[in-house]
Order: structure tokens, then C-alpha cells, then sequence
């Protein structure tokens, strides 16, 4: 949300992108390495290769098949989901939302920078 703040967008609307962005942002932070405390001796590892899965879907079920990567924040405050950044800005045009400066927030990147952050992993997982 910080983020947000610091680019202009104000507390209300940061908080709305915020919780809209929750879910994705877990899926990504914990498809990293790093944000699992793998206490299995590999089964875990051997489960994600044979599903051929990102680990983040082991622990997040988005109601799509992998969440969105990218947060838009249009010129016109209109705010987008997407999944490919480069069809996002394809259509250039005269419409209102490229008039002005354009935020762009990558859920990925930003969960690389949490895992950072924390120092340690987000969740442990263990054998029963």
C-alpha cells in the first residue's frame, strides 16, 4: 500500500488495490523457493516437479489458473489486472487512460522484496 501512496494514489484506493491484489501476491510469494521451509526431505519438491505446478498453487487457489502478474494504475485512475504486460499497452490510443503518468505494479517482483525483507520463509511443510 505504501507503494501506492508514495506514486499519488490515495488511502482509499490503495486499500481497494491492496485487497484485490492479496491473493495473487500470496500465489507468487509463496511459488518462491525461498518462502518454503521444506521440512519433507524433498517429498514436497518431488510432488510440485510431478504436478509440474509454480508451488504457490500447493497453498493458493486463485479462481483462475494462475492469478495476474501485473497491476495497471491507468492515468485515467482506472485500475487493471493483467497477465501480459505487453498486450496491456498494445492498443495506444487517444483514450483518456494514457493521458498522464501510469503506474505499473509487477505481484512477482513485489513478492521477491517481501521473501527479502521477512528473512525467513513464509510457511513450513511437513510430512503427517
Amino acid at each position: 500500500m505504501s507503494a501506492l501512496q508514495e506514486r499519488g494514489i490515495g488511502p482509499a484506493t490503495s486499500c481497494n488495490i491492496s485487497a484485490a491484489s492479496a491473493l495473487g501476491l500470496s500465489f507468487f510469494v509463496l511459488s518462491w523457493v525461498d518462502a518454503i521451509d521444506d521440512r519433507t526431505n524433498g517429498e514436497f519438491e518431488k510432488l510440485v516437479r510431478q504436478r509440474g505446478e509454480p508451488r504457490g498453487r500447493f497453498f493458493v487457489q486463485p479462481s483462475e489458473t494462475e492469478p495476474s502478474k501485473y497491476i495497471i494504475v491507468w492515468a485515467s485512475g482506472e485500475v487493471e489486472f493483467v497477465k501480459d504486460i505487453l498486450r496491456a499497452f498494445s492498443d495506444l490510443s487517444s483514450s483518456p487512460k494514457y493521458h498522464g503518468a501510469i503506474i505499473v505494479l509487477d505481484l512477482e517482483a513485489l513478492a521477491g522484496l517481501l521473501i527479502e525483507r521477512a528473512g525467513r520463509p513464509f510457511v513450513s511443510v511437513e510430512l503427517r
